[in-house]
């Protein structure tokens, strides 16, 4: 955000538009629930902070979940998972 910002001010607006569609999937994301929840998720999932859940806030649901840990790891933010493949 910082890059983003000071390629703003320095009228650099195509490296600031690069920056913002580069990451404007995760800041789309962190809207699918209610604020704080998604960026406290995506948060845990890059082991940043526990996933540690207090009312008022409750988990994101799972597809929720899913969603985010797709967009974070096509930016690269958390390793790539894979899916067991039956014998």
């Amino acid at each position: 955000m910082a890059s983003l910002c000071n390629f703003a001010l320095q009228e650099n607006f195509p490296a600031a538009r690069a920056i913002h569609s580069h990451y404007l999937p995760l800041m789309e994301v962190n809207f699918v629930e209610s604020n704080p929840i998604p960026v406290k998720a995506a948060m845990a999932k890059m082991g940043l902070l526990q996933a540690v859940w207090r009312l008022p806030l409750v988990p994101p649901s799972a597809s929720s979940l899913g969603r985010i840990h797709s967009v974070l790891e096509a930016l690269g933010l958390v390793e790539k998972t894979y899916a067991a493949v039956g014998d």
